[in-house]
């Protein structure tokens, strides 16, 4: 902390607490969603992702394996269209000049009904036409004269089985049609040449025509319908439904989708701060310590920045430093509040005036101006009485309030012995924001700024009673205390527009019960090795 001056702090916009700089420099943070809270989204709801991600993914496994296995085997066709027998008959086919066309033509005569019932009846009818028709499928190979016969069967051989017998009938079938087209072109022929004279039937004509009847005799022995099978369907060695694989790899892409708009969705939903940088952002104020979530620091009563320096005292140690260097001579009295009730005030503002005695050997009074709820009586064993409110009400004098409370530290090896001093709450009076709107209370932190060196008022909260905005023109600073996951945006927002109608002196704001708080940070690194 040598090298960092006051006037440095002064002047820097971020740490003197200029918060119309700080908002206008950066959007709300309700408004911003860059890649950082990104990633802290899914830090936080990492656990939604997952659990989506587990269930969608154990629903598409758990359907894949009750499925009955589905194998399919595929045969090849290949059409060659011919122009003999149209030559021979003199009956031009119809060809369509659009291999797209063609293609859809050719699947359209696969799946004819007609092949379906051949089918079936070749099988001895083990299946129905309707089931064949299920369970056989025709699909063109991309543009060319190749149609793919699929038939799909839980049985691999009887699969194949079925493609080959429906690709052999639709040949069958092909074949059968050519045939009679043949066989009817040669009979209307027989016809022509048979009403011949005999002279007729010697003449050329007559000869052409015989020879016509021949050629159709032999284009009908051997008619294959301009189909063949090009390639058999052999039994498939793997199951093609259900694609378990391929169902998990969707359902855990599905569940991701899912965990991440639910973890969104959720992030939205809930409006508690959880990021340090988004309660800065909110407040426009400097964030002056980040207090970890720890179990020691709400245990610890009466050492509270005990024997040793660690990660939990190291935070307060750094509070008391940036509050110090922030203005030396102005914030001798301190305001500590927060927006509701349980965000740990009382607690920092403990920690605090144990620190800065600690640290600057100083004499430090802690007064607990809460007179509606108190609690440091409790939690630190001392005495509920004298207290504040007795000393508001005329009945004594604050020095006769004060309680000494030993705060035992090591430094440089050697036990030493500090103190603070303490004014508890006392008996509840039925008037309390009377009391604290006093002109008791204002000689009270009069003469103890003077008297003291370091004077920390622990106030009511501010957004839940008055007395906390009554007691802030009376301190030289304020400081807001907001606990991480539990404070609202919208409660801190309302804070931040009460501060800012009463022109209140607010110095900062602790982030209270970080989780996650890094014990490697500089101060903790630097704070454990200091002793060696």
């Amino acid at each position: 902390m040598g090298a960092i001056t006051t006037s440095t702090l002064l002047l820097s916009p971020e740490l003197r607490g200029d918060r119309t700089t700080a908002l206008d420099e950066q959007q709300p943070a309700a408004d911003r969603f860059d890649l950082d809270r990104w990633l802290r989204v899914l830090r936080r709801r990492w656990w939604v992702i997952l659990a989506c991600m587990l269930l969608v993914g154990g629903s598409a496994t758990a359907y894949s394996l009750t499925r009955q296995k589905q194998y399919t085997a595929s045969a090849s066709l290949l059409f060659n269209p011919a122009t003999i027998g149209e030559e021979i008959t003199g009956v031009n086919a119809p060809v369509s000049n659009d291999p797209a066309r063609q293609s859809e033509t050719n699947v359209k005569l696969v799946e004819s009904t007609d092949v379906a019932i051949r089918t079936a009846a070749a099988l001895g009818n083990r299946l129905t036409v309707q089931q064949i028709t299920q369970k056989v499928t025709a699909s063109a190979e991309g543009q060319s004269d190749f149609v793919s016969v699929s038939a799909q069967d839980p049985r691999p051989s009887f699969a194949a089985r079925l493609a080959n017998t429906y690709a052999q009938q639709f040949i069958a079938f092909r074949r059968d049609g050519e045939r009679a087209s043949f066989t009817q072109a040669r009979d209307s022929l027989q016809a022509q040449y048979n009403a011949l004279t005999p002279t007729q039937q010697r003449s050329a004509a007559g000869q052409d025509l015989q020879t016509r009847i021949e050629q159709l005799n032999t284009l009908a022995a051997a008619a294959n319908g301009d189909v063949s099978l090009e390639q058999p369907a052999t039994p498939p060695t793997s199951p093609s439904y259900p694609k378990t694989k391929l169902n998990i790899a969707v359902g855990l892409v599905l569940g991701l989708l899912l965990g991440l708009g639910l973890a969104l969705l959720m992030e939205r939903l809930n409006r508690r701060i959880r990021g340090v940088d988004e309660l800065g952002q909110i407040y426009g104020l400097p964030i002056l310590a980040e207090v970890p979530e720890s179990g020691k620091i709400s245990r610890d009563g009466v050492t509270g920045v005990a024997t040793a320096a660690t990660y939990e005292t190291a935070s307060f140690e750094m509070l008391r430093a940036r509050l110090r260097y922030f203005s030396v001579d102005r914030v001798r009295s301190l305001l500590v509040t927060s927006c509701a009730p349980q965000e740990g005030k009382t607690t920092v503002a403990w920690h605090l005036a144990q620190a800065t005695a600690v640290s600057t050997h100083g004499r430090v009074l802690l007064i607990e101006a809460d007179l509606r709820r108190p609690s440091l009586a409790r939690t630190h064993r001392l005495e509920f009485a004298p207290g504040l409110s007795d000393v508001l009400s005329g009945q004594l004098d604050y020095i006769e309030a004060i309680q000494e409370v030993a705060v035992p530290t090591l430094a440089n090896g050697d036990s030493l012995q500090r103190s603070i001093d303490v004014i508890v709450a006392g008996p509840i009076p039925p008037n309390p924001a009377e009391l604290v709107e006093s002109r008791a209370m204002t000689d009270l932190i009069a003469r103890a700024s003077e008297a003291y060196e370091f004077v920390v008022v622990d106030s009511g909260p501010a957004l839940v009673v008055p007395d906390a905005l009554a007691l802030m023109s009376q301190v030289a600073g304020v400081l807001v205390v907001s606990h991480m996951g539990g404070t609202t945006r919208d409660a801190a927002a309302q804070l931040r527009d009460q501060l800012d109608a009463v022109n209140a002196p607010v110095v900062g704001v602790v982030a209270n019960r970080v989780k996650g708080a890094a014990r490697s940070g500089y101060y903790y690194t630097y704070s454990s090795t200091a002793d060696s």
